[in-house]
């Protein structure tokens, strides 16, 4: 049954089945990127528990770009520099 409605799309049909592939290949990579960092998620998750866990598990990688960043949590917790 696939194959005989492969054989019959036309030209762009096709192209279009292309296209989504390659976007959706693409999804895990541009998440990633777009995502929260492993400090985020852990300020998050000392705040609210449940829903620093749910994010961890819907999170689909860590993205390796920002893997070895050094992020100070002060700044997310916008701490001013004389109560560090």
């Amino acid at each position: 049954m696939i194959n005989c409605l492969v054989q019959n799309l036309d030209g762009s049909s096709s192209l279009f089945l292309a296209v989504t592939g390659v976007v959706l290949g693409l999804a895990p990579t541009i998440l990633s990127i777009l995502g929260s960092n492993t400090v985020e998620t852990a300020l998050l998750s000392s705040k609210r528990p449940l829903l620093g866990f749910l994010l961890s598990l819907a999170a689909p990688v860590i993205t390796p770009i920002r893997a070895f960043e050094q992020i100070d949590p002060c700044d997310f917790l916008l701490i001013p520099e004389w109560e560090r």
